[in-house]
């Protein structure tokens, strides 16, 4: 059975983040190239700075991106998108999400 979590990053002053009550995430903000990975998806999608984005660590129906785990680096985790021939950093907070780093993360994005 699929694990299924949802963020709605959105972007506030040129900088993209994410607010999670349950994992008390305020502005947690989404930077080192998943900033840059983000601005492709939401100009693709005419989305006006605010995306949905359904992710787990297990393939899913109707994913539409993917990342796979490079390396640890300052307590988070380098991944890398096929696609879009980019690496991005995601902070500690992504132990908020899974209990290890995991090797790859499936998404569906959208507005």
């Amino acid at each position: 059975m699929n694990n299924l979590l949802v963020i709605n990053p959105y972007k506030k002053d040129d900088v993209w983040a994410i607010d999670d009550e349950l994992r008390e995430l305020k502005r947690e903000p989404l930077v080192l190239g998943i900033d840059s990975m983000l601005d492709y998806w939401n100009n693709k999608l005419i989305a006006n700075n605010k995306l949905k984005v359904i992710f787990s660590n297990n393939t899913f129906p109707k994913y539409n991106f993917h990342l796979k785990w490079l390396r640890e680096e300052n307590g988070g985790n380098w991944y890398y998108s096929k696609d879009l021939k980019e690496e991005g950093w995601l902070c500690p907070a992504l132990y908020k999400y899974f209990e290890i780093a995991p090797k790859e993360i499936f998404m569906n994005i959208a507005k």
